[in-house]
């Protein structure tokens, strides 16, 4: 009975210790981001490599560089060969707008992948 006990003291420490010992998530890598805008519309795209199913956006907007609101979330891309692909589109204001798109996991972190002013 005691083996049993110290070896799930040990395991559970072991994974504890795993846990904090300064280990960075794996994000999947974002590449051919594109913003453009024409007289009405603001289109965002980006691709993604090696996603897990865990993994979702969010593409965030402010006005003064410093407050985000969702403007949108962003669950599935569309699936290619070796990449998912993703677009989004939003009517254009006059002011002046940050976009940045945000990776973020069912478990709470996020990755903040690039950042655009328009």
């Amino acid at each position: 009975m005691k083996t049993i006990i110290l070896v799930f003291l040990f395991n559970s420490l072991f994974s504890i210790t795993a846990l904090y010992a300064g280990v960075e998530p794996q994000w999947p890598v974002v590449s051919n981001i594109q913003v453009s805008q024409n007289t009405n519309t603001i289109s965002i795209s980006w691709a993604a490599n090696a996603e897990e199913k865990d993994i979702y956006y969010l593409v965030e907007k402010s006005t003064d560089g410093v407050r985000y609101k969702t403007a949108a979330i962003v669950l599935l891309g569309f699936e290619g060969t070796t990449q998912y692909s993703y677009l989004f589109k939003e009517k254009t204001n006059t002011s002046k707008t940050t976009y940045r798109i945000k990776q973020i996991k069912n478990d709470g972190s996020f990755n903040i992948v690039a950042e655009r002013t328009l």
